[in-house]
């Protein structure tokens, strides 16, 4: 009796599943296992993943599966960070899928598994789009960017450039979540050249509009009039804290010039005197940066927006007056040659820290002297020697708040160009 009713559950899985595939001509069951965010671990309490392992028991036990077809496993990445990256972290989540389906299920090993990485997941997230309850202009802006677009570059520098900052975030949080995951797909009564013909990963083409769900939305997507908006950051302004705290005034101002060079100019000027006890702190200075950002594995934006690591090279000058308890020194110092590194990362849309340091040579003409009061009490200045210093080693070191202004700027009306 056991026996029989879970016979009758089998065929009643089954055959929700043909109604599905008789359209389509692929097999008959599809299992979906998802993976978290930038992981490759199978979590079995993840999302639906241990309800996904219960039907796949009733399978693999059951006289319906057609062992003589091959299972597939096809991982994918959701589409967001570095697309190289996320090549591997599919192929990762492939292999780590089709080992824990073989510790969990012995009769698993027995299977023709073939193994495929799906890559990023633009066919997922299509149909996230078409089965989405709410039919926004945010879902077809990105339908006609899917369909407009042939490449995983091209659509991935599209969205976004194309969509604002909160449209990309409701589209990481509300719709790439259902994307990384590793699909099993179980014959059963299937036609067997579906399995012989190769596995193909374009699904970009015209014949998109042709799939059942989307046809309702053909005419709303052709006729949008939504202007192409292109993200422009001009500049970063600065300021090191540290410098701040010691009451240094300075600022710094960075402007990115490609993808990843930008050219940074630094000027401090903290100049405050104290005649009661003879104190000041007086400095005029300037630096000149030139920086070159590296690939970031979970930002590749098609802009530099000035976080991640980079390395660079500076030099600068200025003048001082240090003084401390009547005895100080003056002169002028050359910044001849530095070596750069440091790393930034966001705090908001518009906010973000950078800490750096940096190696180099520095040259200073000084004067050595001591304050005095005369006859009369007026202070003076007594030089006691001059000379020349030279130095290597860490002359900058910064801890530096950044605001970075985002603009859009209209580059055509009427469409998507």
């Amino acid at each position: 009796m056991r026996n029989c009713i879970r016979f009758l559950l089998s065929l009643l899985i089954c055959l929700t599943g043909l109604s599905v595939s008789a359209s389509e001509g692929k097999n008959d069951k599809i299992m979906n296992f998802y993976f978290k965010f930038d992981n490759a671990q199978v979590d079995s309490l993840y999302k639906s993943n241990q309800h996904a392992l219960n039907h796949l028991r009733v399978f693999l036990r059951d006289s319906m599966l057609n062992r003589n077809l091959p299972v597939r496993i096809i991982a994918y990445a959701s589409p967001e960070g570095n697309i190289t990256y996320n090549y591997q972290l599919a192929q990762n989540r492939l292999e780590n899928l089709n080992l824990f389906l073989s510790g969990e299920f012995p009769e698993f090993r027995q299977l023709n598994v073939q193994l495929i990485n799906g890559q990023l997941n633009w066919s997922g997230l299509k149909d996230e789009l078409i089965s989405s309850k709410h039919d926004s202009i945010l879902n077809q802006k990105v339908l006609s960017i899917l369909l407009q677009n042939k490449t995983d570059d091209d659509i991935d520098k599209s969205l976004k450039s194309q969509l604002s900052q909160s449209e990309y975030r409701v589209l990481i949080n509300t719709y790439f979540p259902a994307l990384r995951l590793g699909q099993v797909e179980l014959s059963c009564y299937s036609n067997p050249v579906y399995y012989e013909k190769p596995y193909s990963l374009s699904v970009y083409s015209d014949s998109l509009l042709s799939l059942s769900g989307i046809t309702h939305l053909t005419s709303s997507v052709n006729k949008l009039n939504l202007p192409y908006k292109r993200r422009i950051q001009p500049f970063a302004l600065k300021t090191n804290m540290l410098f701040d705290l010691s009451s240094a005034l300075n600022v710094e101002l960075e402007v990115p010039l490609a993808k990843r060079w930008s050219i940074a100019g630094e000027w401090m000027f903290p100049w405050w005197l104290s005649d009661s006890h003879q104190r000041c702190l007086e400095i005029l200075s300037g630096t000149l940066e030139g920086k070159f950002w590296f690939p970031s594995k979970r930002n590749d934006s098609p802009y530099n927006d000035l976080t991640g690591w980079y390395t660079g090279l500076y030099a600068g000058g200025g003048l001082y007056d240090i003084e401390w308890d009547k005895v100080g020194y003056q002169g002028e110092f050359y910044l001849a040659a530095g070596i750069s590194a440091g790393y930034a990362h966001k705090l908001s849309r518009s906010l973000s820290l950078e800490y750096g340091i940096g190696i180099g040579f520095l040259r200073t003409n000084y004067r050595k002297y001591k304050a005095q009061t005369d006859d009369n009490g007026d202070w003076h200045l007594y030089k006691q020697k001059s000379g020349r210093y030279s130095y290597i080693g860490p002359t900058k070191i910064k801890v530096s708040l950044v605001w970075r202004p985002v603009f859009y700027k209209q580059i055509k009306k009427g469409g998507f160009r």
